[in-house]
Order: structure tokens, then sequence, then C-alpha cells
């Protein structure tokens, strides 16, 4: 078994171009990290997501250092906060649906009164005649 031994060819290191092992040249672009193709933050959220429910489910102790190095101590505060905007919401679109009926009853019936006082006095006037 003889070994041969050649001389070492440099490629470029340039970062825009690739030499293949035959002497070609292919132009590289390099990607970003946060690029959709290699990070995709809606993946990330539902792996989060499922992994806090499996820890939940199966009774698994995260680590405190753990969880915040996921994003788990964040998740968890976003959805605490979703859910108490929502219950806001939906407390709020309940006293406006309360004040909107009272406000129309209390006119509807102003408008009653009023209606009532003007025939009254339009019927005394005219007995008066």
């Amino acid at each position: 078994m003889a070994s041969e031994i050649k001389d070492y060819e440099f490629k470029c290191f340039d970062g825009l171009t690739i030499v293949q092992d035959d002497g070609s040249i292919e132009a590289y672009d390099f990607k970003e990290f946060r690029d959709e193709e290699v990070y995709n933050p809606q993946e990330v959220r539902e792996t989060i997501k499922i992994e806090r429910d499996y820890a939940q489910r199966n009774d698994f102790l995260l680590s405190p250092i753990v969880k915040e190095h996921r994003g788990h101590n964040e998740q968890e505060q976003a959805e605490k906060e979703r859910r108490i905007q929502d219950e806001v919401e939906k407390r709020v679109d309940a006293i406006k649906a309360d004040a909107f009926q009272e406000a129309y009853s209390a006119g509807l019936e102003q408008g009653r009164e009023e209606v009532f006082q003007q025939t009254r006095a339009q019927t005394e006037e005219k007995l008066a005649n």
C-alpha cells in the first residue's frame, strides 16, 4: 500500500463562491440565521406548547432555568395576559350592552312621558275651549 503525496490546493475563502472537488465554482448565498427556512417562530411556539402540556400531563417538573431558556415562562405569561384581556373585553362588552339597554329603556320611558304630557296638555286645552 503505497500512498501518494499530493500538493494541497486551497479553496476560495471569500464566502461568496464554493470550489467543488472537480474544480467547478458555484455561487453561495449565506442565509440569515432567523430566515424562515432555518427558524420558524410558529413551530417553536407550538413545540414549547407541546412540551408544557406534556410536562403538565405527566407531572414532569422542568428546571426553572430550562423553562426560562426554552421560553416556557414567556409563553405562560403571554397566555395568562391573553386570557385576562379576553375576560376584560367580555366584561366590557357586557357592561356596554347593559348600558345601552338601560339608556334605551330610559329614553323610551322619557319619550312616553313627554308624549303623554303633550297629549294631556292638548286634551285639556281642547276641553277648556
